[in-house]
């Protein structure tokens, strides 16, 4: 989904999910295998992302696509200069193993969606799908590449900052 704030208040921090609820009161969760933001403009505050022991805040700049394992905790921040009038533009992508519970196939004529919204046929949404499950076990996928960085964060708090 894309995300566009003109105000850009710090988000709450929260984990992507897909929660489906069954007939029997139960629920499944599950994460994404991965979570991704590509930065559409360069303002507002940073996004945070929060491991077992690290965090990292990543600044919007046009064209940065940060990728994150799916089950991290994360949030965005206050902007730490913004001007008055901005907006923090985003297209946010998770990328999934398996498809999600309780999606909906696309409509195969999606010009009907808007006829529905400019007043003329209504547009009725296609029957929720049951999840497919698959019999096979998908490849794994690689890991962003990740190094170690054993520099204390004082000798570099200058230019951190400057990003």
């Amino acid at each position: 989904w894309q995300d566009v704030d003109q105000d850009d208040p710090p988000k709450v921090y929260h984990t992507d999910q897909n929660l489906w609820f069954q007939e029997d009161g139960t629920s499944i969760r599950r994460h994404p295998a991965w979570a991704s933001v590509l930065y559409l403009g360069s303002e507002g505050g940073p996004t945070a992302i929060f491991g077992r022991d690290t965090a990292v805040a990543v600044m919007p700049r046009i064209g940065r696509y940060m990728l994150f394992v799916g089950d991290r905790l994360h949030g965005v921040l206050h902007a730490l200069q913004a001007p008055a009038d901005f907006e923090r533009l985003t297209l946010l992508i998770n990328w999934w193993r398996e498809r999600p519970f309780g999606l909906a196939e696309a409509p195969s004529d999606p010009s009907r969606i808007l006829d529905g919204l400019q007043g003329g046929a209504e547009y009725e949404p296609q029957p929720r799908l049951p999840a497919r499950r698959s019999t096979t076990r998908p490849p794994p996928m690689a890991g962003p590449a990740v190094c170690e960085v054993a520099v204390p964060w004082e000798e570099h708090a200058e230019a951190w900052e400057r990003q």
